[in-house]
């Protein structure tokens, strides 16, 4: 009996790690800008910030919350009636969604300031509806990059 529990707690102890940062991810295979290093973030929008175009996303664990400010980089390709990008504003907290994300590091009065930029999104939920598997798997790009305008859809 002891040596079942010795294993399940020895199993528990090492997958606790992966539960508790389930909301971190690696990108699947698929285009992305050369520099990209493959992070996501998947979570709920709690708020926007339009004057500097800003989702911030949470994910909450059993333990405590996790947030994850990025940055929409001038708009994402998401398909609108105007043709125009889609930007923070259009986000509507509550909305479930993947950032694909670069971390970048500026100095600021000498401090070392980390800023988190999309380089694209995708939606698990939209207005408290589950998206089909298939809108799921689109990413809409953001911004540029490499001085090239991403502006449309990539299915992964």
């Amino acid at each position: 009996m002891f040596r079942h529990m010795r294993i399940s707690s020895l199993l528990l102890f090492l997958l606790l790690p992966y539960t508790l940062l389930a909301q971190h991810d690696i990108a699947p295979n698929g285009y992305y800008p050369p520099a990209y290093t493959g992070d996501t973030f998947t979570g709920i929008v709690v708020s926007t910030d339009p004057a500097i175009d800003t989702v911030t996303l949470q994910y909450t664990t059993k333990l405590h919350p996790e947030s994850l400010s990025v940055n929409l980089n001038g708009g994402c390709s998401v398909p609108s009636r105007t043709g125009q990008p889609m930007h923070a504003n259009s986000i509507p907290p509550g909305t479930v969604m993947t950032a694909f994300y670069m971390t970048q590091t500026q100095k600021h009065d000498g401090k070392k300031e980390r800023t988190y930029v999309a380089i694209g999104i995708s939606f698990v939920e939209w207005h408290g509806k589950k998206l089909s598997e298939e809108n799921r798997q689109k990413l809409y790009y953001c911004g540029t990059h490499d001085g090239y305008q991403n502006f449309r859809v990539w299915n992964r």
